[in-house]
């Protein structure tokens, strides 16, 4: 027994530092972007920005997102009202970036952090569903060759490094309290969940909102007072990102307002429905742009199919032990999953939206796979480590 368990102890080892090594290396082929020198690039920025399609119809420069949310990150730093510059999201993730330029004299860096955030979030939610460190070693390591993970560090700075690690951390957080009888846990949670919806648009991070607390109020029904003041976090923090405003003079109201008009704003994208489907296992992607109303994604790999069909067929499996088995953070992964399937399924979607449940259909696919395993072979079952 001591001998298995040491070999147990050097696999974990090895795992680990293979995990590190990979994480050194994906960030050490982007280190050209961490350079602090953002400031003698703020005036280019913002001239491009000035004669930009963000701000006049005879533009002169077509800006893609990161190059905006680069500026935005610093204009906002000078103080600048976010209803002004780049409104199209809410403001929160161009906080964050100017973050990274107050502290690091570059944009890009907190965007490294949070993907080493995103990858250890993996780690814990995996570890939370098997009880085993190996298990969820190799799961993290799996996850981090996703294309769609590893580009936000090559098209960089972008909102949704953010969104989908902060959703993460609200479902490991939740998953906590209901495990643990630690109600306070969820106001943690929801801390994370207003941050995603203030970070990209607010209706993605609703549906994490609603599952989790559908999941709360069917397993700990007395925790419902920490559901509302949930609510009233949610509702806080959105007047706190937006405090600019306020101080320019407009009314809470007229805040509030914001999101309705972002709402619309990218609803009004929507025209067909159950798109998604077709881009994840057919890689046809309609679109409403061009001359062809069916194209490629580039970006498509076949990790997609493999990974989200796995994890829908395992939520399946897991709803038939959903009553009889105590695992909050399986539980609360296969609603959030099922939940934000449903939500892609109503409009017209792209590869990006696939960001905010990716996290949980790897977690869940490798779980999966690790409940087969036990299945296959009962008397040589993984122990919890």
């Amino acid at each position: 027994m001591p001998i298995i368990f040491m070999g147990k102890k050097i696999t974990i080892f090895v795992l680990f530092f293979i995990a590190i090594f990979r994480i050194g290396y994906v960030l050490s082929l982007h280190q050209d972007k961490y350079i602090p020198d953002y400031w003698s690039r703020y005036e280019t920025l913002k001239t491009m920005y000035g004669q930009s399609q963000y701000t006049t119809k005879d533009w002169k420069y077509w800006l893609p997102d990161e190059t905006v949310y680069a500026y935005a990150g610093g204009a906002y730093v000078k103080g600048a009202n976010p209803i002004l510059i780049e409104s199209t999201q809410p403001p929160l993730g161009k906080y964050l970036i100017g973050l990274s330029i107050l502290l690091f004299g570059n944009e890009n860096i907190i965007i490294a952090i949070f993907f080493i955030f995103l990858l250890a979030g993996i780690f814990l939610l995996i570890r939370m569903m098997t009880g085993n460190i190996m298990i969820a070693l190799c799961g993290m390591l799996i996850a981090s060759f996703e294309r769609l993970f590893v580009d936000q560090l090559t098209y960089t700075p972008l909102l949704d490094i953010f969104h989908i690690t902060f959703i993460l951390y609200g479902i490991i957080s939740a998953s906590y309290a209901i495990k643990k009888s630690k109600p306070c846990m969820i106001f943690l949670s929801f801390v994370f969940l207003s941050s995603a919806m203030m970070t990209k648009v607010w209706v993605t991070g609703l549906v994490f909102v609603i599952s989790i607390s559908l999941y709360i109020i069917l397993k700990k029904p007395k925790y419902y007072p920490y559901i509302i003041g949930g609510v009233v976090i949610i509702i806080l923090s959105t007047l706190l990102v937006y405090m600019r405003m306020y101080l320019d003079g407009y009314t809470i109201i007229e805040i509030l307002k914001v999101q309705k008009w972002l709402y619309w704003y990218h609803n009004s994208k929507i025209n067909r429905f159950f798109t998604i489907w077709p881009l994840i296992f057919l890689n046809r992607w309609y679109v409403w742009w061009g001359e062809s109303p069916i194209i490629k994604d580039t970006n498509w790999t076949i990790s997609w199919p493999i990974i989200i069909g796995s994890a829908l067929i395992s939520s399946i499996f897991v709803l038939r032990s959903f009553v009889k088995t105590n695992n909050p953070a399986l539980h609360i992964s296969v609603m959030s999953i099922l939940a934000y399937a449903l939500f892609m399924s109503l409009g017209q979607a792209t590869a990006r939206y696939l960001l905010p449940f990716l996290p949980m259909c790897y977690a869940l696919t490798v779980y999966g796979i690790y409940s087969i395993q036990k299945s296959m072979y009962p008397n040589k079952r993984l122990k919890k480590i």
